[in-house]
């Protein structure tokens, strides 16, 4: 077991965890909460004086490896209300991994995700030519400043995406490439779901192939990819002789400088959602804030309740919409009311799998508004932050 009983033996079994955990919230069993699971994992550890008494003792078991998947989106707000500061994202990665290392068999769509990623180098396992398909007329530089990190989820399911930062980054006039089939998974997957046996190949493919362009940064859209290339790798891997940008800190930067101008009003109430993995474990905040409020006709984006380093969990991480899909809509459809309750018909974030899993979740509201209080008239729509400025360009 990974290295953590400090951890586990710091951890007052105060409850604030349980309460900011969004798969709790839905769920309602006390073994699935932050605290829960490491209560366990100390019977794991020790005898207690009951266990002296009978006999028995705590045994690591499939149950357990099925709860730390079933009931966890490793968005990491445990992490934050943690009075103690356990880094409890780390473990539950961590321990993930030496599960798998112990021999527990992932469930089959992680299992999928995995042999997409080693065959085909994506989770989809769909053919490596169709990386780039979403390209009409581009062509890109074999080397420039700043290579242009698309990322499967967009590449192979928002490819719309792509395209809208292409456009944005040509109408700026920035240096960038971006490398098709040289552009293999980051392996985000890999370490939400503690298969990390292919995880170090991909990381080093991934930067020797970005510094092999002369590049001076690599930009991504993808918060998966953000988080993976600028704090996973340095732990696992090794720095890479580039700086890591999430696309929204290059907007903003681009708009400072007066090099994008954004003239093209677009309606909407706009509410802000934070991504799990770029704002509470990747540390950006503000910059798509402040791009989304430099768009005419947007002014000061609505704010959830709960925001920034507090901001709920959309559902879609940590792998459990691969096994869970139920559950990760009742959590997006608990975003998608706050959104509609604050004033909002149009919620923006920059991550491919909130935009996947949000635009699910805004389905299945409008069918249960319609069904059950058709005197409502509910609207809500799911924007990634590039598709709001690729509509603003002068």
């Amino acid at each position: 077991m990974p290295d953590i009983e400090v951890d586990l033996y710091a951890c007052l079994q105060c409850g604030y965890c349980r309460n900011s955990c969004p798969v709790y919230s839905e769920l309602g069993w006390e073994s699935n909460t932050p605290r829960g699971k490491l209560f366990m994992m100390k019977q794991f550890l020790e005898y207690t004086p009951v266990d002296l008494l009978t006999g028995a003792k705590a045994k690591l078991g499939r149950k357990f490896f099925e709860s730390l998947y079933r009931s966890c989106t490793t968005c990491g707000a445990c992490q934050e209300v943690c009075h103690v500061q356990i880094k409890l994202p780390e473990i539950w990665e961590e321990l993930r991994e030496w599960l798998v290392d112990q021999g527990f068999e992932p469930f089959p769509g992680h299992r999928a995700m995995a042999g997409g990623i080693r065959d085909l180098h994506n989770p989809f396992g769909s053919p490596v030519e169709k990386r780039l398909e979403w390209v009409v007329d581009e062509k890109f530089p074999q080397n420039a400043d700043i290579v242009y990190f698309v990322g499967c989820n967009i590449s192979y399911n928002f490819f719309k995406l792509a395209a809208a930062a292409v456009r944005v980054l040509q109408k700026a006039g920035v240096n960038f490439t971006v490398m098709g089939p040289d552009e293999w998974c980051c392996g985000d997957p890999l370490a939400l779901t503690g298969q990390m046996e292919e995880f170090n190949a991909l990381a080093n493919h991934n930067i020797k192939s970005i510094e092999g362009r002369g590049a001076t940064r690599m930009v991504t859209g993808c918060a998966g990819c953000y988080r993976t290339f600028k704090h996973i790798y340095p732990r696992k891997v090794g720095k890479g002789a580039f700086e890591v940008m999430h696309l929204s800190e290059l907007l903003e930067e681009l708009i400072d400088e007066g090099r994008l101008k954004l003239a093209k009003p677009v309606k909407g109430k706009f509410i802000y959602h934070d991504p799990c993995e770029l704002a509470r474990l990747g540390g950006v905040f503000e910059a798509p804030r402040k791009v989304l409020e430099s768009i005419p006709g947007v002014g000061r984006p609505l704010e959830f309740d709960k925001n920034r380093r507090l901001g709920v969990c959309c559902g879609g991480g940590g792998g459990l919409k691969a096994i869970q899909n139920d559950t990760t809509l009742r959590i997006g459809g608990r975003r998608v009311e706050s959104a509609f309750e604050a004033g909002a018909d149009n919620i923006v974030s920059c991550c491919p799998s909130c935009k996947f899993n949000i635009n699910q979740s805004c389905v299945e509201k409008k069918k249960w508004y319609r069904d059950n209080r058709p005197d409502v008239k509910f609207r809500m729509e799911m924007n990634d932050l590039v598709e709001l400025v690729a509509r603003s360009l002068a």
